[in-house]
């Protein structure tokens, strides 16, 4: 899966997260004929996915937590999923919903449908959602 942080998000990437109790963190899908792999605004992004059992805006990224190794910086969350789904996404973005700031982007490597079954998206360990090299 590959992914990439907007130039924009990262001097206030390690603020925001930190700040972790004031805001709220979602993951939203998109289509392949998405423009959100060049946005810096989730107000922004054009054709999010439509279909059972997604809800527009996405689902709230829980369980961020913070490591550091040293020498890296891995930011890691709870695996994100919805259940009884039948829609296909291409992309993922997580967002600041006050802010509507992109903090991550992510192509799912290619369009993955589900039919009615769990779609998951599994951060990958041990780069987290972000790893942020010194």
């Amino acid at each position: 899966m590959a992914s990439s942080i907007p130039k924009e998000a990262k001097n206030d990437l390690l603020t925001a997260w930190l700040a972790a109790t004031e805001t709220t963190w979602k993951v939203a899908l998109f289509l392949n004929t998405s423009n959100c792999m060049t946005q810096s605004l989730y107000s922004g992004c054009t054709n999010e996915v439509v279909g059972t059992g997604y809800t527009a805006g996405g689902a709230t990224l829980l369980g961020r937590a913070l490591s550091y190794d040293g020498e890296n910086v891995v930011f890691d969350a709870t695996d994100a999923f919805w259940v009884t789904a039948t829609f296909t996404a291409t992309y993922a973005i997580v967002y600041d919903t006050v802010t509507s700031k992109i903090r991550g982007r992510f192509e799912l490597g290619g369009s993955i449908p589900v039919a009615g079954g769990t779609f998951t998206i599994q951060w990958n360990n041990p780069s987290g959602l972000f790893k942020l090299s010194s």
